[in-house]
């Protein structure tokens, strides 16, 4: 779940931007260059931070809808196998974002910054893995969870190294190319979290409805529990990013039409 948005997004997006920001690196447009890069990195925002934000929010429905079924899947592991998504989640963000600024340093004629930075990234998760294992151990104790919500650490470790790589990158990157139009993606960011808050609302909001109404119920009410949420938490997004006029939203939906045209 939390590696279809990153697939979906950072790698195409990634795979995308090679051969454009390998062009403009042999011919030496650094201006472009850096404008293609920070417009890579505001489109895997768009597309993956308002993902994060919803299996957050609906990690619990998502989760029975896919799994609840059968016998062997308890309703108490619902939660429990939820609040790992949404460690996992806090990180999707920077996960994706890797996908386009590695491929950067490939087109730079860089492929060593990405490895050490992805070696350091390693003592950084075994060492946030044991802490976080540990203090989480003591959190959300009971019969049924003897180790509290420690499994919840490694998925939150696994944020951290992915979020701790992308600020390593964008900090070196920075450094090779003079500067990364920072207030751009800071704006967009922001307005894409703003856009993304409302999303959160929506989504919220509509499946306590529906949850308090009708329980876990059948397979249809389940179904519903996470669509619905979803559709109307995209309509949440899509309106307040108009509002706030994205201007990767519109590329979004160029690309999206190029696609559906061929």
């Amino acid at each position: 779940l939390m590696n279809f948005p990153t697939g979906l997004v950072g790698v195409a997006v990634g795979t995308a931007s090679v051969p454009v920001l390998s062009r403009m690196a042999s011919e030496g447009k650094t201006q472009d260059f850096r404008n293609t890069l920070s417009s890579s990195i505001n489109l895997v925002f768009l597309m993956t931070l308002p993902s994060a934000c919803g299996l957050i929010i609906l990690g619990e429905p998502i989760i029975r809808l896919l799994y609840s079924h059968g016998g062997a899947f308890r309703e108490s592991d619902v939660p429990m196998t939820a609040w790992a998504l949404s460690g996992y989640a806090i990180g999707l963000t920077g996960y994706a974002a890797i996908k386009v600024l590695s491929p950067a340093f490939y087109a730079l004629d860089d492929a060593k910054t990405p490895m050490i930075i992805a070696l350091v990234s390693i003592l950084v998760n075994v060492v946030a893995s044991y802490f976080l294992m540990n203090l989480l151990s003591r959190v959300g104790v009971s019969p049924t969870a003897p180790s509290g919500i420690g499994h919840v650490g490694v998925a939150l470790a696994t944020s951290i190294v992915a979020l701790v790589n992308f600020f390593a990158l964008a900090l070196i990157m920075r450094k090779r190319i003079g500067r990364l139009n920072g207030r751009d993606i800071f704006l967009s960011f922001s307005k894409i979290a703003v856009s993304s808050v409302g999303l959160s609302a929506a989504c919220y909001a509509s499946y306590h409805f529906l949850f308090g109404r009708f329980g876990a119920g059948t397979f249809s009410i389940r179904l519903a529990e996470a669509f619905v949420p979803i559709a109307l938490g995209g309509i949440a997004f899509i309106i307040i990013a108009k509002l706030l006029r994205i201007t990767e939203l519109e590329q979004a939906f160029g690309m999206m039409r190029r696609k559906l045209a061929r």
